[in-house]
This record gives structure tokens, sequence and C-alpha cells, in this order.
């Protein structure tokens, strides 16, 4: 609850949001405010909204990450203007990628494939381009699918070169170079209460649903 003189000026707010385009987002949360501060905030329901942004090391479409119960440093928000986060309750974060952009990871990952095309619809991704080895046009079509609550990942794939399908083996080898096409442990680091919830491909996005971290130097709201 807010406190003192400036914490009274301030109430209570219901709802703070962020709108981003373009740039990278280099963290989810903002940096920690110093708990010492006696004007604390709260704030119910934050949300951040960006498109066209840079976000969890992935060219992201767009990206809204949702804070339940804020606590802000009230005295660093009136007298210096800037945010400061005393503690949060639970985080839900929506990524969308487009194939524009996941096609671009594809070139990353595999540099033996040139002019990579991706399209995405019905939980399945295809990518289609020219490689070097083997040579030839290659497709490839595979399920996306979440693993271990931590990682997006290619499975059951097939692999045409040319008019040709290709053994099985081939086939999981260039998955084995494009997997995990995203992980949170290598982005965030172990240890984080946050977790991937639900991978959807519908009409040319892969859309992922994370939920799970709360940061503070007390316990969560939700705690």
């Amino acid at each position: 609850m807010p406190a003192g003189p400036l914490g009274s000026l301030i109430g209570r707010a219901s709802l703070a949001t962020v709108d981003v385009q373009g740039g990278e987002i280099s963290m989810l949360v903002t940096p920690l405010a110093a708990p010492t501060g006696p004007f604390r905030v709260c704030v119910h329901r934050t949300e951040l909204r960006g498109s066209r942004t840079s976000a969890l090391g992935l060219p992201v479409h767009r990206l809204r990450i949702v804070q339940a119960d804020s606590v802000l440093d009230g005295g660093r928000l009136i007298l210096k203007r800037e945010l400061g986060v005393i503690r949060t309750g639970l985080m839900g974060v929506e990524v969308v990628i487009d194939a524009h952009s996941l096609a671009r990871v594809v070139e990353r990952r595999m540099p033996t494939v040139s002019d990579v095309t991706v399209v995405l619809a019905d939980n399945r991704v295809c990518i289609q381009g020219r490689s070097s080895a083997p040579r030839g046009a290659v497709t490839l079509v595979a399920e996306v699918a979440s693993y271990n609550g931590d990682q997006i990942v290619l499975r059951n794939g097939r692999l045409w070169v040319d008019v040709n399908e290709v053994p099985t083996g081939l086939a999981a080898m260039m998955i084995g170079a494009m997997n995990p096409v995203f992980s949170l442990r290598d982005t965030l680091g172990p240890g984080t209460n946050i977790a991937i919830r639900k991978v959807q491909v519908s009409e040319g996005v892969v859309r992922a649903v994370l939920g799970g971290l709360s940061i503070g130097t007390g316990k969560s709201a939700r705690q």
C-alpha cells in the first residue's frame, strides 16, 4: 500500500501500459529499486506491448508481457521520474514470431542453406531453400513443439532434396542443427522460474505463451 505524503498523493494505480515499436528489449523486467524507500505504489496490472522488436535473443513480430501486483518505488517515480520495481507478482509473456523472422534464424543456424523461405501452418513448419550439402533444392517439413517446459523444438521431420525424399536420418541431422529453436535456459540462465506453457503454429506465425516469473527483494505479491 502507498505510504507517506508522496504515497498518498500518488494513490493506487490499477493499470500501467507501455507500447514499444522497434528496437531491442534486453530484459523482461526493469531493474530492482532499493527496498529502503518509504513510498510505495501498488500497480495491480502492468502490460508491455511491443512490435517488430528483438527479445529473448529472437527477432519478435509481437511481444506482450503482463505483470501482476507490482510494487513501485513512489519516491523515485515522483522525484527522479524513474521506474523502480521493488517486487512483482507472476508474469505472463506472449511471444509471436513470424515466418520471415524464423527464416533468418534458419539462415544463422544452417549456413549451408541459402534463399530460405518458411511457411507456418497447422502446428508445422515448412522450410525451403538451396542447399550445398546435400546439393539441391531442399524442403524440410517438421512439427513445432515445446520440450521439457524450457525449449521450442522441431520434431518428426521429413526432408526432400529436389523431388526425392531422403532417409529420415538425414532429416534428423538437419533438425538437429536447428534444435533447440529456442531455449529459455540459454536465454535467461539456469534457475529461472519461468516456463513455456504452450506453443501454437497458425497461419504465418509461431505463438509461444510463457509464465511464472516473479522478481522482488521480498516475497512475491502472490506468494
